[in-house]
C-alpha cells in the first residue's frame, strides 16, 4: 500500500508545461503529467530512480527519496 508521494512539474526550458511520461523504475509505477506539466504519483517509502520522457526532449533520470507519509517534490526542466 503506497504511503508516500512524488509530485512536481515538468516544463520545457522556456517554462512551458509538458505532458511528460513519468515512470518510477524498479517498481514499474507510471503516470503522465497533465497539459501544465503537473503530476502526482503514489509510491511506497524508499529510494527510487524516476525516468521522465517527453516527445522531442532528452529523457532525464532523477534519483528521489520518499519518506513514510512524505511528499517528495520533483520538478524538472527538459532540454530539446
Amino acid at each position: 500500500m503506497p504511503q508516500g508521494e512524488v509530485r512536481g512539474l515538468i516544463r520545457s526550458f522556456n517554462g512551458k508545461g509538458l505532458p511528460a511520461a513519468i515512470r518510477v523504475e524498479h517498481i514499474g509505477v507510471a503516470t503522465k503529467a497533465d497539459a501544465q506539466g503537473a503530476f502526482k504519483i503514489d509510491v511506497p517509502p524508499g529510494d527510487y530512480e524516476v525516468l521522465i520522457r517527453a516527445e522531442h526532449f532528452k529523457e532525464q533520470r532523477r534519483k528521489v527519496h520518499v519518506d513514510l507519509n512524505g511528499v517528495t517534490v520533483l520538478n524538472a526542466e527538459m532540454f530539446e
